[in-house]
């Protein structure tokens, strides 16, 4: 019975938040520039600042390096994946296979996991999520724009570049793994603007995860004409990732990560959707809403996962 009221007490609020967003789109209460809005603020911003605390407060190792390397490895084999059942399918979205890899640890892994683990347990997930950013934003992104510029989109080498290296994520992480390498952060620890610095992470980040879930809530869409293709789409991905998944447990096996965080951080990362920008870079109006829904019709899986997470570490 204990168990059940934790899983409930973890599981509802989420459900919640995210009923809370559906109701505000049926009520126009927000509206679609809203909540734009609230996604740049989101992306732009509070992301950022918790990738910046997180990374500036890591604790640097070689095994650092190997979980980098990995979740590479894992967003390069889902990207292949994506293709390859593209093919097999014979899907007609060009942007499936971008549906297929990438993860949206940031809006959602950073936001469930603590649920779960608590605040501390983010180092994993956290130190994953700079693969990702680092893949989508060097790989991923470019390969979009490309496929964007063959459908009429011309995009130059310089502007591509200046909207990799302008990645707020991206830089939040870079930033923060700077200040801890050159020891700045360790030196702010050490002061007496200590207090300080901790209270600004903590309400710069305190509201991210109830906006994010009510943002997720307010964008799902149940359009029958697009519901079958959009299922289709979040089960390939369930399967597939369940591959990558298996994949990246045996490589972390292998290079001797055994912590089960670890464990959980790979299994939470393959749970959630496909980075919520995808649905901002594609051109293509006609797909937005192909692209927008599959993204927030996946969270369910993420829920499921979620649960299953919550029972299994009770």
């Amino acid at each position: 019975m204990q168990t059940i009221l934790d899983v409930l007490r973890m599981a509802l609020p989420v459900a919640m938040l995210i009923g809370i967003g559906q109701i505000c789109r049926r009520a126009k209460l927000m509206s679609e520039a809203s909540i734009d809005g609230c996604k740049a603020l989101i992306s732009n911003i509070l992301i950022p600042i918790m990738l910046f605390d997180l990374m500036a407060g890591l604790e640097l190792s070689g095994e650092m390096v190997w979980i980098v390397v990995i979740s590479l490895a894992m967003n390069a084999a889902a990207f292949g994946l994506g293709f390859l059942l593209k093919k097999l399918t014979r899907e007609q979205s060009r942007y499936f296979p971008y549906l297929m890899a990438g993860f949206e640890v940031g809006l959602l892994g950073l936001a469930l996991f603590p649920l779960i683990f608590g605040q501390d347990s983010l180092g994993y997930l956290a130190t994953m999520d700079l693969g990702n950013c680092l893949f989508f934003c060097f790989l991923m992104l470019p390969s979009m724009q490309a496929m964007d510029a063959g459908a009429g989109e011309k995009k130059s080498l310089k502007q591509t570049l200046k909207t990799v290296f302008t990645t707020p994520p991206l830089i939040g992480c870079l930033l923060g793994l700077l200040c801890n390498l050159t020891g700045l952060i360790g030196l702010l620890q050490g002061s007496a603007l200590a207090p300080v610095y901790d209270a600004c992470a903590e309400l710069g980040t305190r509201g991210l995860t109830p906006l994010i879930l009510i943002v997720v809530g307010w964008g799902m869409s149940f359009n029958k004409r697009i519901l079958g293709k959009v299922v289709k789409t979040c089960i390939l991905r369930a399967v597939s990732l369940s591959l990558v998944c298996l994949m990246a447990l045996g490589l972390f096996s292998l290079v001797g990560i055994t912590d089960p965080l670890a464990t959980y951080s790979v299994i939470m990362m393959c749970a959630v959707s496909a980075p919520y920008v995808c649905s901002v870079y594609a051109k293509d109006v006609r797909e937005r809403e192909y692209i927008n829904t599959q993204l927030s019709m996946h969270v369910f899986v993420t829920i499921i996962v979620f649960i299953v997470l919550s029972i299994v570490t009770k």
